[in-house]
């Protein structure tokens, strides 16, 4: 195993995580959460989540980084948390934004570093039970759209996760209810106790594929056919 991209700047300070890649015109394309600081005076101060986005060569080089904020005609803002973000089509984008205490799934328009704030639409809430929902993993192009992993933690802090399905522009067609959830002393106990975390998304030969992290110290790998998936799917309302 190699490393090929780590923290290298103050907004990465505490780290980089949760990568969603894209291979697109002959590179690899990341959008990922890095966690710092946006100058060197607030060290020591609650951090921000940055939404990044990285571009690699085929070789895995770095070719170029940049932090994206969101733009309207009064100027540029920066979240105190962004992240959980995946690219649609193009440069449609869906994110996790966090205003006030709400932490919803949001679609928009990314244009170079910046979301257009009035692109911005909210598509995915939390439940009661819930304190916060994001989008966990790539979306993956399927017949009826695009399927994109979800995360909740729930009040108990427990992770589960489901799938959704979106249009070419975002827009929320349907979902699953909960398809993961940890089970098991395997998936449940471990260095951050009862979570799953999906990251990368795959569909290959009717499979869905679902990598991410499981309680903080193992990788799992979870399958089921797409046609079990599209069963579970419920329309949106």
């Amino acid at each position: 195993m190699e490393v090929v991209f780590w923290p290298r700047d103050i907004q990465e300070f505490l780290g980089c995580e949760d990568p969603r890649v894209f291979f697109r015109n002959s590179r690899f394309e990341l959008l990922y959460t890095a966690k710092g600081y946006k100058d060197w005076s607030q060290e020591g101060k609650p951090h921000t989540d940055f939404l990044a986005y990285a571009v690699l060569d085929e070789d895995l080089n770095l070719i170029e980084k940049r932090y994206i904020s969101i733009k309207s005609t009064l100027g540029e803002y920066v979240p105190v948390s962004m992240k959980d973000s995946s690219f649609v089509e193009s440069n449609v984008i869906l994110t996790r934004l966090t205003v006030g205490d709400a932490k919803v799934c949001w679609r928009g328009r990314l244009e170079g570093s910046y979301i257009d704030l009035y692109s911005l639409d909210p598509v995915f809430f939390p439940e009661e039970w819930e304190t916060k929902v994001g989008w966990s993993t790539n979306t993956v192009e399927v017949k009826e759209g695009y399927l994109v992993g979800w995360h909740a933690v729930l009040k108990d802090l427990t992770y589960k996760n489901g799938l959704a399905l979106v249009d070419g522009r975002g827009r929320l067609l349907g979902t699953t209810n909960y398809v993961l959830s940890p089970k098991g002393v395997i998936e449940e106990y471990g260095d951050r106790i009862r979570v799953i975390f999906g990251c990368g998304l795959v569909v290959y030969e009717g499979r869905v594929i679902w990598i991410g992290g499981v309680s903080d110290w193992a990788i799992g790998v979870f399958e089921t056919s797409e046609r079990e998936i599209m069963n579970l799917m419920k329309e949106a309302t």
